[in-house]
């Protein structure tokens, strides 16, 4: 089972970062009309600027009970022993973070249309 799991894991590798590197060089409106406004913009420099988009996911791996019972027999009498494994549900919460960065190429305008993006923070390996 864990090898299923690494091998989706390698095979899902990236998607977010070709996603993002496809809006290199576009104007940030492409990005904001596909995935909505920045959570969160900063400038870091002269006329550049990091905006950020978060995505918060959770689920819930239901729990389970495994009973196993065993009959022992001493002649005549029989006794049957049972055991019960309980595993409870987990909930699994987390947020990814998406960060791009942008300079300012327009001055006739406000707004994204008057950012272009250069380039972008690889989200981490789960975020991918």
């Amino acid at each position: 089972m864990r090898l299923i799991l690494v091998g989706v894991m390698l095979l899902l590798c990236g998607c977010a970062s070709q996603i993002m590197q496809s809006y290199v060089g576009k104007p940030l409106s492409d990005a904001v009309s596909d995935y909505g406004t920045p959570v969160y913009s900063f400038d870091t420099g002269a006329g550049a600027r990091t905006f950020l988009w978060s995505k918060n996911s959770s689920f819930v791996i239901p729990g389970s009970s495994t009973t196993t019972a065993n009959v022992s027999t001493f002649g005549n009498t029989a006794q049957l022993y049972g055991t019960t494994t309980y595993h409870p549900p987990v909930s699994v919460s987390q947020q990814c973070t998406y960060a791009v960065y942008a300079k300012r190429t327009r001055e006739d305008i406000e707004g994204p249309a008057a950012w272009t993006i250069t380039g972008f923070k690889p989200p981490r390996l789960e975020c991918e």
